[in-house]
């Protein structure tokens, strides 16, 4: 897993859960046996940004120093996938 390698320089910490959430864009993957991640900006879903998927979800209420340590993360992990 790149976050348990890189989890310092990326500056995040992993929160597997199993099972997940089964309300995402990840969860058909998973329920037809492929392999799937979820990201998310919150721990729990009552962590979530208020705005998330409303017309007043904007660019300037994101975090944006997280989600350039999602960015890379991302990025580490499609780099290192074997296909």
């Amino acid at each position: 897993m790149v976050l348990n390698t890189y989890s310092s320089q990326i500056g995040l910490t992993a929160n597997p859960m199993n099972p997940g959430f089964e309300s995402s864009d990840h969860a058909p993957f998973w329920d037809n046996g492929f392999s799937a991640i979820f990201i998310s900006e919150a721990g729990v879903f009552n962590d979530l940004n208020p705005f998330i998927h409303t017309v007043q979800d904007r660019v300037s209420i994101l975090d944006l120093p997280y989600f350039h340590k999602i960015s890379k993360l991302a990025m580490g992990t499609v780099v290192t996938l074997q296909v």
